[in-house]
């Protein structure tokens, strides 16, 4: 299984309006859809990922709020 992890700008999925997590949450999903364009390896749900790394798109996230 393929582990995508955030790296570069962040999408546009994000809402601020949004409670954060539902934000991050649909930054990873809108991540990992484009995973099948790119003919790459499926990707871990949202539930299947390790804390530390849900983390990591919490901050990404937040940051994509901000700009």
């Amino acid at each position: 299984m393929f582990i995508l992890r955030p790296a570069g700008l962040p999408g546009t999925a994000t809402d601020s309006s949004a409670d954060p997590d539902d934000a991050t949450r649909a930054l990873y999903d809108e991540r990992r859809k484009l995973l099948d364009g790119l003919m790459a390896p499926a990707a871990e749900s949202w539930e299947e990922l390790s804390e530390g790394l849900k983390e990591r798109w919490r901050r990404t996230s937040e940051r994509a709020a901000t700009r």
